[in-house]
């Protein structure tokens, strides 16, 4: 499994960020609402938006050593500018200062830290008619690749 997917695996399975982003369909099915890149257009709000923005890979003088730190900017969508605020802020708190498994398939985190937060918006889309507040993590996870 790749970190992106333990990463949305973690986030999603926290239970105060499952609270607010896990939706039944009309058949009574939950399914999450987190993305790698964007979000379809179908997609309701609030939900979360990620992606990998850089990745610096530990070195020796023998080589690579097989350690990582991507960094990934977490996109937290909502309706309202505190519903972004607070969806945030379950992401960070479940994130922020993680170390061990991550996601279903027993992925090991050296540390997971929060480096960044800031405000971001979604413009606004004819086709979709909507507009989003949002916040912004950057975070670094450190693990084996």
């Amino acid at each position: 499994m790749s970190i992106e997917q333990s990463l949305q695996d973690f986030v999603v399975s926290d239970l105060a960020v499952a609270a607010l982003v896990v939706h039944n369909n009309s058949k009574g099915t939950s399914f999450d609402h987190m993305f790698p890149v964007f979000a379809p257009e179908i997609a309701v709000a609030p939900y979360i938006t990620y992606r990998r923005s850089s990745t610096q890979r530990e070195r020796n003088m023998s080589g690579p050593t097989g350690q990582a730190k991507p960094q990934f900017e977490i996109n937290c969508w909502a309706t309202t500018y505190s519903g972004a605020i607070a969806l945030a802020g379950a992401v960070r708190a479940a994130v922020d200062g993680h170390d061990g498994y991550m996601g279903d398939e027993v992925e090991t985190v050296g540390h997971a830290f929060v480096l960044d937060e800031s405000d971001v918006f979604e413009p606004y889309l004819e086709v979709t008619q909507r507009l989003y507040y949002g916040r912004r993590l950057v975070i670094e996870v450190w693990h084996s690749e």
